[in-house]
């Protein structure tokens, strides 16, 4: 099965680094786009329409917990999970709210 993957941060070498590590566990069975805000990635999935989306929290433009309200709205089979280097709880618990892992 081929995967295709969004991986939306603001921040390159996350980005990077999350491709990376997707690509070694993964190869060839995975597309991966990048987005660096949330507006920028709601587009993407529109057309891209991934089977996974990891979104950072903060982000300029569109934060990662609208945007995971924006793409479960508009593709509710996405799987979404939320990367973050915050430990405010209250993060955590509006993503799994929003059925984010």
């Amino acid at each position: 099965m081929n995967y295709k993957i969004l991986i939306v941060d603001d921040e390159q070498l996350e980005r990077r680094a999350l491709e990376s590590i997707i690509v070694l566990q993964l190869g060839t069975r995975v597309e991966i786009m990048q987005a660096v805000n949330g507006r920028d990635a709601v587009q993407m999935a529109r057309e891209f329409r991934p089977d996974i989306a990891f979104l950072d929290i903060k982000m300029p433009i569109m934060d990662g917990l609208s945007l995971l309200r924006q793409i479960k709205k508009e593709r509710p089979e996405t799987d979404v999970i939320i990367i973050t280097s915050y430990d405010e709880f209250a993060y955590a618990k509006e993503a799994i709210a929003q059925d984010a892992y």
